[in-house]
């Protein structure tokens, strides 16, 4: 196997010593960053903080309070609460947070190792690429717990690619329970394991999924049952949230004068209101499922590709289900660039790709908290925060449409290739004579 065959006569003592290096290099920026920039902004942690005493005290998750997010959110508040008490939480939290940021740059290293030629400068730069990116995202970084679910992915596509589905299965499970998302991954990573191993196979790894999602609720099954289950109503019940590409459409065509759109406050967030954006929220879920879905619909049907190439078509179908959640969803929120970030270095290509996910994070803080007050038309410069924000969104339109294509691969013209056709019009007159 490639993945692992590039990673031979790298013994135990190279590995420590790349390790080293990449918490180094992490540990250098982080304290530069949060020297200068802070540990972030917003109030969400001390929503946090209140759900963990909530949690902490014996009261019972969605039977005496009913917290927004899946079970699995629970515990990760709750450490902080144990480790640094209710002075000390913001900074205990913070602390947890970077505990997963680093655990996310290793696996970005370890990651991108994987089938890259021995000596390869590849998993450095994508080391340093996702250094930056989440330096870019730093408002949000370490006061919000989006980067959870993210690393949580990662490790399961590293497990996946390792060969270890039962542990892909668990993290993945975990992932979900923690935040829904990653749950929309599971048809791709069942389908993957079919192509290896048989459909029993894909049973057990689905199996495993369940396990880990039953053990980062397990706290909560006891008392709350079903009732795991309630804060769906809670989102169901949610409008256009005010950073998405569909309230950027509203709000365009409300500045153009074809809608009539207005910002209001409800849920903790902006949200735009409005005919257009009540029609917006009925198309949402179903779009969604779609967007998530079509990558891996398309990976699966066209898997005619081995070896490196075909675990990078998992992960450019991984990659563009992620964002096609993210684009049509009813919430797009600044924290869910955290989604993408540990993955973003694995799928950027060139200076153009690490340029472009630059962007990604450096637009996304722009917008909030610098532009946020113009963007909800509290202050002056809504055409300026308009801009920004549907610049991020388009680059997200963008990343998902390169990413959908790169899982789809080479199509077919009858018997021949694009790519071999682009062989054929490469090669000189005496190789086509070979040909």
């Amino acid at each position: 196997m490639r993945s692992q065959g590039s990673l031979a006569g790298r013994g135990p003592s190279w590995e420590r010593f790349s390790g080293l290096l990449v918490l180094a290099l992490w540990g250098i920026a982080r304290a530069v960053q949060v020297k200068y920039l802070g540990t972030g902004v917003g109030f969400d942690v001390g929503l946090y903080q209140q759900y963990a005493h909530q949690f902490g005290s014996g009261a019972g998750a969605y039977v005496d309070f009913q917290p927004e997010y899946p079970p699995g959110a629970l515990p990760v508040f709750l450490l902080p609460l144990l480790w640094g008490g209710a002075v000390g939480y913001a900074k205990a939290f913070a602390a947890e947070m970077a505990c997963f940021d680093l655990a996310a740059c290793l696996l970005v290293f370890f990651t991108s190792r994987l089938g890259a030629p021995r000596g390869s400068v590849r998993p450095w730069l994508a080391c340093g690429l996702y250094i930056a990116i989440t330096a870019a995202l730093f408002p949000v970084l370490y006061t919000r717990f989006d980067l959870v679910p993210g690393t949580l992915v990662l490790a399961a596509i590293y497990c996946f690619r390792m060969r270890r589905p039962g542990w892909a299965g668990v993290f993945l499970g975990i992932a979900g329970c923690v935040k829904l998302w990653p749950f929309a991954l599971v048809p791709l990573f069942a389908a993957w394991e079919i192509k290896r191993k048989g459909f029993r196979h894909a049973v057990a790894a689905g199996l495993w999924v369940g396990v880990g999602a039953i053990v980062a609720a397990l706290p909560l099954l006891p008392r709350a049952e079903l009732g795991v289950f309630s804060f769906l109503k809670y989102h169901a019940a949610r409008g256009i949230q005010l950073e998405t590409t569909w309230a950027t459409v509203a709000l365009i065509l409300n500045r153009i004068g074809i809608a009539n759109v207005q910002p209001e406050h409800n849920f903790g967030a902006f949200h735009v209101a409005g005919r257009l954006p009540a029609v917006f929220a009925t198309l949402s879920m179903p779009l969604t499922i779609l967007f998530a879905l079509a990558p891996q619909v398309v990976a699966i049907v066209r898997r005619l590709r081995q070896g490196e190439e075909r675990e990078r078509a998992f992960e450019h179908a991984a990659f563009a289900s992620v964002l096609g959640f993210m684009i049509a969803g009813k919430v797009l929120s600044p924290q869910f660039m955290l989604w993408i970030a540990p993955l973003l270095p694995l799928a950027a290509e060139g200076p153009a790709g690490a340029f472009f996910a630059l962007m990604v994070g450096a637009l996304t803080t722009a917008v909030y908290p610098y532009l946020s007050p113009a963007l909800e038309q509290r202050e002056p410069g809504h055409g300026w925060a308009l801009l920004a924000l549907g610049s991020r969104n388009l680059l997200l339109i963008g990343w998902y449409c390169a990413f959908f294509f790169r899982a789809l691969g080479p199509l077919k013209l009858g018997r021949w290739s694009l790519a071999r056709a682009h062989r054929l019009s490469a090669a000189t007159p005496s190789q086509h004579g070979n040909l």
